[in-house]
């Protein structure tokens, strides 16, 4: 092992297993929180769709936020 700073390099063959395994582990990682994103946005869109013009001008065409004109 080298020694660098106050962390430990490990050389070898087994230390570039463990870093495949870890770079693997972070895609598993970041592509299952990708698709736990689409299911719950995808809930988002079913749950509340998007409003007709109609009933934006019943609501004055106005964002509730941001009070801009929702039709523009």
């Amino acid at each position: 092992m080298i020694r660098q700073g106050t962390t430990q390099i490990a050389k070898g063959p087994n230390s570039l297993i463990y870093q495949q395994q870890a770079l693997l582990g972070a895609i598993v990682k970041h592509i299952k929180g990708f698709i736990r994103l689409k299911i719950a946005l995808d809930a988002l869109h079913r749950a509340l769709p998007d409003a007709t013009p109609e009933e934006i001008e019943a609501y004055d065409d106005e964002c509730a936020i941001c009070r801009l004109s929702l039709l523009a």
